[in-house]
């Protein structure tokens, strides 16, 4: 499930990893390695492509001066730029600074380092609260289904206007 959400199609491989948590608690730390190691691969699988065929298209679309403020941004922050989005959840538009990452020519180690420490701890964190908050959050979200409801789509609401927010702010340099 990593491995297609981080290529693709957008999955949530942390729910799956999340139950087996709940259910096997012992085996978080594999459980994190794993999921992680798929998002890894996935997102490999992206950055290869737009590193390989991208880097002419995105010279011929973004004026020079903004091309030069983005890949220097990349070049400066290169580790920051992917591991940062990478511990946000959705709907954080993430799979762009995979993209993003691959026309700047981020190197393949650095990228599957940042990717691994942002997606690693974040699984982590999840697993975590899943262990720590579950079986409660569970009872509160069956007694009180409209609020949590409500307060998740906010979030949602708020997610996506921030991520588009960023990625315009981004693109304009």
């Amino acid at each position: 499930m990593a491995v297609i959400d981080s290529c693709s199609i957008p999955l949530l491989p942390e729910v799956l990893m999340i139950a087996l948590v709940l259910r096997f608690p012992v085996r978080l730390l594999f459980y994190v390695a794993v999921t992680t190691a798929g998002a890894v691969a996935g997102s490999l699988i992206l950055f290869a492509l737009a590193r390989h065929w991208g880097g002419s298209w995105v010279e011929r679309q973004l004026p020079q001066r903004r091309h030069d403020r983005i890949k220097n941004w990349f070049d400066r922050y290169e580790l920051a730029a992917v591991a940062l989005p990478a511990l946000l959840p959705p709907p954080m538009p993430f799979k762009l600074f995979v993209v993003g990452a691959g026309l700047f020519e981020m190197s393949y180690p650095h990228f599957s380092f940042s990717l691994a420490i942002g997606r690693g701890l974040r699984y982590l964190l999840e697993a975590w609260l899943a262990l720590r908050y579950g079986a409660r959050a569970l009872m509160y979200m069956r007694s009180h289904p409209l609020p949590v409801l409500l307060l998740a789509a906010a979030l949602l609401f708020a997610g996506c206007w921030y991520g588009r927010r960023s990625a315009r702010a981004a693109l304009r340099g």
